[in-house]
């Protein structure tokens, strides 16, 4: 809608030099018509500043609201890595008990605890070492969008959370 007003803006403006243009070439005063030229270009140079300005603003508020878009998905992406990591401490917590419970009966000799022994031994064997991977925030870093972060807290928050990923 604000083109529109634009344009329409810029058209009668245009129809108006025009008029005036023609008027002075009719009637003979070729300084006026040379004044009104210089005009006419100053114009035509505002216009397209303004319009660079216009789409140089346009451009900066589209990748902000990227980044803004990136914000949300990487908080997401941090609290299900925050979720597994509180699940995997409560699984580790379960193997460390397994583990306790094996070197008590191996200790005392229980001979008779066998069975048990041989269940905490079992789950001892099935532990895997955890796994973390960011994607969301490998693209957000591949796109080269950290370095357009204005603001420097955020920007050093990011930077150690990268720093901590590549250990």
């Amino acid at each position: 809608m604000l083109c529109q007003t634009y344009n329409e803006v810029f058209t009668l403006m245009i129809t108006l030099l025009r008029k005036i243009r023609y008027r002075h070439l009719l009637e003979g005063r070729l300084s006026k018509y040379g004044k009104y030229a210089v005009g006419e270009i100053l114009l035509v140079v505002a216009g397209i500043l303004i319009a660079l300005q216009l789409n140089n603003w346009n451009e900066q508020r589209i990748q902000q609201n990227k980044i803004n878009d990136y914000y949300v998905k990487l908080l997401q992406e941090v609290e299900e890595k925050i979720s597994y990591t509180n699940k995997r401490l409560a699984a580790e917590q379960t193997l460390f008990d397994s583990i306790e419970s094996a070197i008590e009966i191996l200790a005392n000799e229980r001979r008779d605890k066998a069975a048990e022994l041989n269940t905490h031994l079992g789950a001892i064997s099935t532990d895997w070492p955890p796994s973390y991977d960011f994607p969301v925030f490998d693209e957000f870093i591949a796109q080269g969008l950290l370095s357009k972060i204005e603001k420097d807290s955020i920007k050093t928050l990011l930077v150690v959370l990268k720093n901590q990923i590549q250990q």
